[in-house]
């Protein structure tokens, strides 16, 4: 049942992916007097770069799991590739921000595509047990959205719809990636149901549940106000807020988990490695999406930075008092 679960999530999701890459890519590019060159980088993007994340996705499955996060770190692993599909979604998610430049587009989609394909189809893979029809349901449904993509006419609208839309689609991902006693991506082994017994399996996920939202509304809020005390008004510029922090932060939750379980670095070291790629990635997002009279000090940069520091900085004392 789980399997076809998973199945059903990866169609519909793949249709939609597919959909969303060739809606944005199809109809902005069109004005660009570089479209040729962007088309081929995104389509490099999204094809070439399976390879090395299929190989570094193969090398995280593989290992053993380090033991210092218990039945989480095991289920994050046991997870990696929803979790990485997950991940791609909120890539895409992040280029139907408002304003947008052509290079942040491409480069957003064609990353969000790979890891979506990669993920996904290693998990179908897998799971499919040398049967050729779930593949092959997978794979027809992202040529139908690729086909749809490019008749849908673009609209502010049509954002807003697909947001909601991505936002549901990996909510509906963490509820698939539910295991079992004993089940999940190694199989029936007595040794994953003594680390991940049923009851355990589905507190982890739970918990991991609650991290994320958490995180997410606690980044919203406090970044909102903080931006308001900056003096940055205007509904655009805080939908934008809210969008920014709704693809970064989802993933900069698991990205911090899976440093701290998988690798030799120590908590702090974890979250400062996971908050200077965040704070890139924001000051990416809001240079390319906002205008610069109404970013405070005309630097996107800084921007990134205040927000950041104030909401980690937050989220360590509400640690400390806790």
């Amino acid at each position: 049942m789980r399997e076809k679960k998973t199945l059903a999530w990866a169609s519909v999701s793949h249709f939609f992916i597919d959909f969303l890459c060739a809606w944005l890519i199809t109809h902005q590019l069109i004005e660009n007097g570089s479209w040729f060159f962007l088309l081929f980088l995104y389509n490099f993007l999204a094809f070439a770069a399976q390879l090395p994340l299929g190989i570094l996705l193969d090398a995280l499955c593989a290992q053993r799991m380090a033991g210092r996060a218990g039945a989480m770190g095991r289920l994050l692993q046991d997870n990696a590739r929803l979790i990485t599909a997950g991940t791609g979604c909120l890539f895409c998610g992040a280029a139907l921000l408002p304003g947008i430049g052509h290079l942040p587009l491409v480069l957003l989609c064609g990353a969000g595509n790979a890891m979506f394909h990669v993920g996904t189809g290693s998990d179908l893979l897998e799971k499919s047990e040398g049967k050729a029809w779930p593949s092959g349901l997978f794979v027809s449904t992202g040529a139908v959205g690729i086909f749809a993509g490019a008749l849908v006419p673009l609209s502010e609208g049509g954002r807003i719809l697909a947001g909601c839309i991505l936002i549901l689609l990996c909510a509906l991902l963490f509820l698939v990636c539910r295991r079992c006693h004993g089940t999940g991506m190694h199989g029936n082994s007595a040794e994953h149901a003594a680390v991940l017994p049923r009851d355990r399996g589905g507190l982890a996920m739970t918990v991991i549940l609650q991290n994320l939202f958490l995180s997410w509304l606690l980044t919203v809020l406090i970044e909102s106000i903080t931006a308001y005390v900056l003096g940055i008004r205007g509904k655009k510029n805080y939908i934008l807020l809210f969008l920014v922090n709704t693809a970064t932060n989802p993933a900069a939750v698991l990205l911090y988990l899976f440093l701290y379980s998988f690798t030799p670095l120590s908590e702090l070291a974890s979250q400062v490695c996971v908050e200077l790629l965040v704070f890139a990635a924001e000051g990416l997002l809001f240079r390319a999406s906002m205008d610069a009279e109404e970013i405070p000090c005309r630097s996107p940069w800084k921007l990134s930075a205040v927000l950041n520091l104030v909401s980690w900085g937050t989220g360590v004392l509400l640690s400390l008092l806790s």
